[in-house]
């Protein structure tokens, strides 16, 4: 087998396994954790806040956030029924994190 032959073939299965790799890690992230309710552009009243978040496969560390403030730290298991009416009436933008294998993921729904 001659050297560019060789060469070849390195090349070739670094772009399967990259490519495999980084379709099965975008999909993995993509539909694991996302807020389900309140929906984006939603109006939601006090009497019918009902917050749903599904954190998905994560480290255990599960954070909200409103209109760009500092997280606060949920149960991941409550399904982020435990978040509060944002402080502040009008229009709030909600902020999910969670992480997975050390790495941020962030969902936002104004």
């Amino acid at each position: 087998m001659n050297f560019k032959f060789l060469s070849y073939l390195v090349k070739v299965f670094t772009i399967l396994v990259i490519v495999y790799f980084g379709f099965s890690i975008t999909s993995s992230f993509a539909n694991d954790y996302t807020i389900i309710s309140p929906t984006q552009d939603s109006a939601v009243s006090q009497n019918d806040w009902a917050p749903s978040v599904n954190w998905g496969t994560n480290d255990g560390v599960c954070d909200y956030a409103f209109n760009e403030d500092s997280f606060t730290s949920v149960d991941c298991s409550s399904g982020g029924s435990d978040i509060p009416l944002p402080p502040q009436t009008g229009s709030n933008t909600l902020q999910i994190r969670t992480y997975f294998e050390g790495v941020e993921m962030l969902d936002s729904k104004s």
